[in-house]
């Protein structure tokens, strides 16, 4: 925020100069015009770094992990179920401490997840925990069995008790047939059947994983409570996961339930990949 204070600051004393010059002084507006680029590809650059990390990450093969890491194999494992989310913000993969920076971190609790407190933190951890998207897939499945739009609402009807959760349900299972071709192309199932075996609990304890850290880095939780969470992040993953490729595949599966097929759906799938398949991946050191 500062940073954004002092480059709009910058850029206030400058304009005026620059509009004010006359024809005879083009040299020097050239010069003020310079400063103000090299400004906002400074803020730019500054602001952004964490994203810009792992974009190049991406590329060059690196994760980022602790050096001499001093949590067990097995707590390791409990964090790196969200190191799908975790790579994708620029974060550490296998520490209690994230670190996705200030103001990128502000965007995900406030704007992205609504969390302005300690409140509404452990109001949104208890939700991944206790509900997540494994609440409407299971109402989805079900959907899928029937045979037209009647029985589907009968379906809903009989397992949700608010509007909201109406709407949801039918929002996510739109999302769910419509994704499927797309996932057979890219190798998150390879038939519907494994739309069940998987499920989408990868997804609800990816993002409890990396959301209880990224809480407990704003000071929104205790330590205590961020292992509660990572612990139950883990009996989430373990009820029906085996391997780290059902974690991923489980993962993007949840994605796709959640948002459909959209832009960023390849970008999750291609983060899933790295994951299991480049050899300096924890996931090929820390087993699940």
């Amino acid at each position: 925020m500062k940073k954004r204070i002092l480059s709009v600051a910058l850029l206030s004393a400058i304009i005026p100069g620059v509009w004010g010059q006359s024809e005879g002084n083009n040299s020097l507006t050239n010069y003020v015009l310079i400063l103000m680029i090299v400004v906002l590809v400074g803020y730019f650059f500054i602001s952004k770094r964490h994203i810009l990390m792992s974009i190049i990450r991406m590329f060059s093969g690196s994760f980022r992990t602790a050096k001499d890491n001093p949590l067990t194999p097995e707590q390791q494992r409990k964090i790196l179920l969200g190191s799908i989310y975790s790579l994708q913000q620029g974060g550490y993969l296998d520490s209690l401490r994230l670190d996705v920076g200030g103001n990128r971190a502000a965007t995900i609790l406030q704007d992205w997840w609504g969390i302005h407190g300690k409140d509404s933190a452990k109001e949104t951890l208890d939700y991944l925990r206790d509900k997540g998207h494994r609440f409407y897939f299971a109402i989805a499945l079900d959907m899928m069995k029937q045979n037209n739009w009647d029985q589907q609402k009968e379906v809903i009807l009989s397992n949700v008790q608010t509007q909201e959760d109406a709407e949801k349900t039918v929002e996510y299972f739109k999302n769910l047939t419509s994704s499927i071709e797309e996932m057979k192309k890219d190798g998150t199932i390879t038939s519907d059947e494994d739309l069940k075996r998987l499920g989408v609990t990868g997804w609800d304890a990816g993002r409890l994983s990396f959301m209880a850290r990224l809480c407990h880095d704003a000071k929104l939780i205790t330590e205590e409570e961020v292992w509660a969470y990572l612990d139950a992040a883990d009996r989430i993953a373990r009820e029906n996961l085996r391997s780290w490729k059902d974690l991923a595949d489980s993962y993007v599966l949840g994605r796709y339930f959640w948002t459909g097929v959209d832009g960023n759906s390849s970008a999750i799938r291609s983060f899933a990949n790295d994951l299991l398949k480049k050899p300096n991946s924890p996931w090929n050191t820390v087993p699940f």
